[in-house]
């Protein structure tokens, strides 16, 4: 048990205890700390009915992660309680069923400002009152069990810079009205059953990164992520796309990841791609592409004939040896082929790849 000594910290305001072994009892002890703020139990052995009213003590708690707990689904009512709380993390806390309360989610929180709900066994559609957290930034669905559609409201989280609803079973299409919430950063919507061709002119103005995989959406990519000139991580791969891709991909000069294998693409590379002078990660294999290799492609020999086996070049590609490449983002871990760098000495220049 923690030391009676930390009882005089009357003026604490941050606590983080990540991955020990307390249990429940912690949570009457550290009402002893009126000034908390922030409050980090990741990893502890807290479970079931917590007793939430050691923490109501706290009215300036702003931060509070209970990761990797299992918590009982009437936590969410009891915590709405804290009228301060802007950053609330709950992955992995064995949440299942619906939502409780999900018409007054929104309202519980008036002051969220991050929420993370990851690595639960929730269902169901997602609530639309999650569009009452007018201030939310920070929107962490994935990895649960939602169906349906993406509601509407999420429209009124104007200030939102990150939405993950990766990894459920949400379907239909996806909006057109994702554009409009114009400070978003980090869309990912991957592994999911989305269907449909993506809107035209789709992409919010501020967006970095999207996250598309493993969806069901069909059609030419036409003009979809025209005006995303701040694009850096763009994964649209293991879909149904069809058509040539698009000249304006060069259009993005700090794009460093095109995933855009395991589509039904066809023709050339378009030239406009040696124009991005930070791209480091290229995935074209399982489409339907022809023509030939840009020169910028052929000096940057770390492009891999393996890569491109499944799409009928007409000009022959050299024998590159081949090195598998680990390449991780969004904790989703794939392997990509790459060749060793002939002769190589000193650095690359932007301008060869």
């Amino acid at each position: 048990m923690i030391s009676k000594g930390l009882s005089r910290l009357e003026n604490l305001e941050f606590l983080m205890l990540s991955f020990n072994n307390f249990n429940n009892s912690i949570i009457p002890f550290l009402s002893v700390f009126p000034s908390l703020k922030s409050l980090y139990l990741p990893g502890n052995g807290l479970t079931g009915m917590i007793d939430i009213k050691g923490l109501l003590n706290f009215k300036n708690l702003k931060h509070l992660d209970l990761s990797y707990s299992t918590l009982h689904n009437n936590f969410f009512k009891e915590i709405g309680r804290l009228p301060s709380l802007e950053f609330l993390s709950l992955f992995g806390c064995g949440l299942s069923g619906n939502i409780p309360a999900a018409k007054e989610i929104g309202v519980e929180f008036p002051s969220l400002l991050s929420l993370y709900l990851s690595g639960n066994g929730l269902i169901g559609g997602i609530p639309s009152s999650f569009g009452k957290m007018s201030l939310l930034k920070e929107l962490d669905l994935s990895n649960n069990q939602f169906t349906g559609s993406i509601p509407y409201s999420i429209l009124n989280c104007a200030l939102l810079n990150m939405l993950d609803m990766s990894d459920n079973h949400l379907s239909s299409s996806i909006p057109c009205w994702i554009r409009n919430i114009t400070s978003l950063e980090v869309l990912d919507l991957s592994e999911n059953k989305f269907s449909g061709a993506l809107p035209s002119s789709f992409g919010p103005p501020q967006i970095r990164e999207v996250y598309l995989s493993k969806n069901r959406i069909k059609g030419p990519l036409m003009n979809a992520f025209y005006n995303c000139s701040r694009l850096m991580t763009l994964d649209l791969s293991n879909n149904y796309f069809t058509g040539r891709i698009p000249e304006w991909i060069g259009k993005f000069p700090k794009l460093s990841y095109l995933l855009l294998g395991y589509n039904n693409l066809k023709g050339g590379i378009p030239i406009q791609l040696c124009n991005l002078g930070q791209l480091s990660l290229v995935d074209l294999s399982n489409n339907n592409l022809s023509g030939h290799v840009l020169p910028c492609i052929s000096v940057a020999s770390n492009w891999v004939r393996q890569e491109v086996a499944s799409n009928p070049y007409m000009a022959s590609s050299p024998a590159y040896m081949i090195q598998p490449l680990e390449f991780t983002t969004k904790s989703v871990s794939d392997y990509f082929l790459g060749s060793i760098l002939k002769y190589i000495s000193g650095s690359i220049s932007p301008a060869t790849f």
